[in-house]
């Protein structure tokens, strides 16, 4: 299969930093699909209804949706450290 896409594609043209985060990007939503199918099984198991649970994901990919607006800002002003360290140390106290 992969043979028949060399045909389609010129792999050499693209540049390396894209290649890296696309496989970012697809480890990443593999991350993300499974957190979702343990959130929903955790929280059907805890007895929320079907309606909530949708809400709590959706609520999950909005905020990753809004921050966007606005991280690049936030970047220019505090550094990649320090804005990894305090998201990881809010999602640590929310989680």
């Amino acid at each position: 299969m992969f043979s028949k896409i060399r045909h389609y594609v010129d792999f050499k043209s693209i540049s390396p930093s894209i290649k890296y985060l696309s496989i970012l990007a697809l480890f990443t939503g593999i991350g993300l699909g499974y957190f979702f199918t343990v959130i929903v099984i955790l929280t059907k198991l805890k007895g929320y209804n079907e309606g909530t649970i949708g809400i709590i994901a959706a609520s999950f990919s909005l905020g990753l949706m809004f921050a966007g607006f606005f991280v690049s800002k936030v970047l220019e002003k505090i550094g990649l450290y320090l804005t990894l360290f305090i998201s990881i140390t809010i999602q640590t106290i929310c989680v």
